[in-house]
């Protein structure tokens, strides 16, 4: 008796399933023939036991960016069928690794090439290692900041000590620079395209459509917050300008902590948008196109868009190329970075455009091509809920200073002292904290002590208390 007569398929339906499984090894008949089961008893969503890979997620960080990313990372991992676990580097020990499938890595670099404080024990104890790792899979995704001069070491440091050990890379470590999310789209793209699994695609047919529900406010999609006080606390004669801020949040659905800390969308100071205008004999009605933003007018994207202000050896090279400046090249020559950096401190990006004029050439797409995006200003929140329900409070001191002949000031820092009146609006965030918590013991005796961090989350924890 042959097929054709006991199947329950169509003929036509018969010729093409034979079609397909004739190429197939025995392996792979063996896979189909599990994978038709699961489909008849009803699990067809499943994804194949064969692709899950077990990752363990490390991540290391100082203000809670890489802890942010390692979420979203496992979030992927888990909608693409793979197992989790997602640990802080001060939690996890590096003898523990030649038992790991596979290691995705997310960390920050704090100050000059330092680890996060909490990530220092198992930085120390990697850079120590000899065991064999092998059969250890890894990719390493290391945030930093171009304006200092070692720009995302600690991720470039795990990245080679792993490799050293023997640990097989699945794609290239990506370094991002404090806007990372569109670099971290695209490795967490391709590490979750050389692991395998559900894909892309496969993940948004199985999608569940829910009814419409509030709008979700976060760093992509800040909330407007009213001013509702902004009133300077220091005196006439006081040393510091320090100013108290209230801000509404009725709308928002923010659901804060105190330690936890609020994102500001800053924008640029209409008199240094001047200055640079000035100096390149740009007009500020010049359309340029922004990666991310489309064709906008030159003067509001250096109002809201890109960081006019920090000076790093990435935008000086940037602009040197643009431009030809020889004082600027001798000033980044590889054998002048000490000079460099000597030089910089306390200068802003319109000294690299004074140091020789701008040729009649520069255009303004070369300009904001040479900048990089204005990143958000975070800072403690200083209030509890429990005080004051729909609101968030902030204690800045805004900074203003003299330096080589010029009046500076601080971007967020001013923007809120200056721009932030009663009434207007302020772009804000949510960024969650979690290693910075009152004791769940509200009897437990606490010894506050601010060095940088000043008074503001410690005013929301006494009003917590």
């Amino acid at each position: 008796m042959n097929a054709a007569q006991t199947s329950p398929l169509t003929p036509e339906q018969l010729a093409l399933f034979q079609q397909f499984i004739s190429p197939l090894t025995p392996v792979q008949l063996s896979w189909v023939s599990g994978y038709t089961a699961a489909l008849s008893a009803g699990s067809a969503a499943v994804a194949p036991v064969s692709t899950a890979k077990n990752i363990t997620i490390l991540y290391g960080t100082e203000s809670g960016n890489s802890e942010e990313l390692a979420d979203r990372l496992a979030k992927q991992a888990k909608k693409r069928g793979h197992k989790v676990s997602v640990s802080n580097m001060s939690e996890f020990s590096a003898s523990e690794l030649p038992k790991v499938e596979t290691l995705l890595v997310v960390v920050s670099t704090w100050g000059e090439g330092e680890p996060p404080e909490a990530a220092e024990e198992f930085y120390h104890e990697l850079m120590a290692q000899q065991a064999d790792l092998s059969k250890l899979e890894f990719s390493v995704c290391a945030l930093g900041d171009t304006s200092y001069e070692k720009f995302c070491q600690t991720g470039k440091d795990i990245d080679a000590q792993l490799s050293k050990l023997g640990a097989v890379s699945l794609v290239p470590r990506v370094d991002c620079d404090v806007d990372y999310d569109d670099a971290f789209a695209s490795w967490s793209d391709a590490v979750f395209d050389a692991l395998g699994g559900e894909s892309a695609e496969a993940l948004s047919s199985q999608a569940v459509i829910s009814p419409a529900s509030s709008e979700v406010y976060d760093k992509k999609n800040p909330f407007a917050a009213e001013v509702l006080e902004n009133i300077l606390l220091s005196g006439d004669y006081s040393a510091k300008e320090t100013i108290h801020i209230e801000l509404s949040l009725e709308g928002s659905g923010f659901d804060y902590e105190p330690g936890d800390i609020l994102g500001v969308i800053v924008e640029n100071a209409d008199d240094i948008v001047e200055d640079i205008l000035k100096a390149t004999k740009l007009d500020a009605s010049a359309q340029v196109e922004l990666k991310g933003v489309g064709e906008i007018s030159l003067g509001e994207a250096l109002k809201t868009k890109l960081d006019i202000t920090c000076i790093s050896r990435k935008v000086a090279k940037n602009l040197q190329k643009v431009t030809g400046s020889e004082k600027l090249a001798a000033l980044l020559a590889e054998d002048a970075k000490a000079e460099f950096s000597d030089w910089a401190e306390g200068r802003q990006i319109i000294d690299l455009l004074e140091i020789e004029p701008v040729p009649s050439s520069f255009t303004a797409q070369q300009l904001v091509d040479c900048l990089r995006a204005l990143s958000p200003r975070l800072y403690s929140i200083a209030s509890s809920t429990k005080a004051h329900p729909d609101e968030v409070h902030l204690t800045v001191a805004a900074l203003r200073y003299d330096a080589h002949g010029k009046p500076r000031k601080g971007v967020g820092s001013t923007y809120l002292a200056d721009d932030a009146k009663k009434g207007s609006k302020v772009r804000v965030y949510l960024h969650k904290n979690k290693n910075f918590r009152l004791p769940t013991n509200p009897e437990t005796p606490l010894i506050m002590v601010g060095p940088g961090t000043g008074i503001a989350p410690f005013r929301a924890f006494i009003e917590e208390r």
